[in-house]
């Protein structure tokens, strides 16, 4: 039913193939992701539903483009990871009691240092995520959700559909893969 709504805002009849082939191999894993911030199911499917709403609407001539499956997946992830946190911090906002509000609380204004700091940390996360696709798609994969996406090992072994322990073992051995691929990195 939903998903007729989507495919409706979608004009070509490829499009829409497309569009569904996504939608079917990915809700889940969305679900997932959102529900692991969210704490709850309609909030999570709501989330969800958000993202194949834009993506439909205004996103779809960049969404058809990506042509790597990990980087679909990735775009996916990462725009119900954002649209869950942006729920969470419109629910947070709605709770902040009056006379905080009143009180004009505020965050204080970056230094020059803060700035500094922040882009050191998001060079080491550029150089840190080149690493994690360097690596063979079920360290990738399993990597991925549990550190850049920050998912409990339950929940990256819901989303890759496997049990925990061997989720566990594809951690242990991922983060291996991971350390040699970085001290090959710092050594050339």
């Amino acid at each position: 039913m939903i998903l007729s709504v989507f495919l409706a805002l979608l004009t070509d009849e490829g499009d829409r193939q497309f569009f569904e082939q996504i939608y079917m191999r990915y809700r889940k894993q969305m679900f997932v992701v959102a529900r692991s911030y969210l704490q709850n199911d309609a909030d999570a499917e709501d989330a969800v539903h958000d993202v194949f709403v834009r993506i439909a609407s205004t996103c779809w001539e960049t969404v058809s483009k990506i042509a790597d499956e990990t980087d679909l997946r990735n775009y996916l992830l990462k725009a119900v990871k954002n649209r869950a946190l942006n729920i969470l911090d419109r629910s947070e906002r709605k709770t902040l009691p009056l006379q905080d509000a009143a009180d004009g609380q505020t965050r204080p204004e970056p230094t020059e240092d803060d700035t500094f700091a922040a882009v050191c940390a998001r060079t080491e996360e550029t150089r840190l995520l080149q690493a994690i696709r360097r690596l063979p798609e079920r360290y990738c994969d399993t990597l991925y959700y549990r550190y850049v996406l920050a998912l409990s090992v339950p929940e990256t072994a819901r989303a890759l559909e496997q049990s925990v322990a061997a989720t566990k073992k594809q951690i242990q051995r991922g983060k291996k893969k991971l350390l040699e691929i970085l001290g090959e990195d710092t050594d050339a």
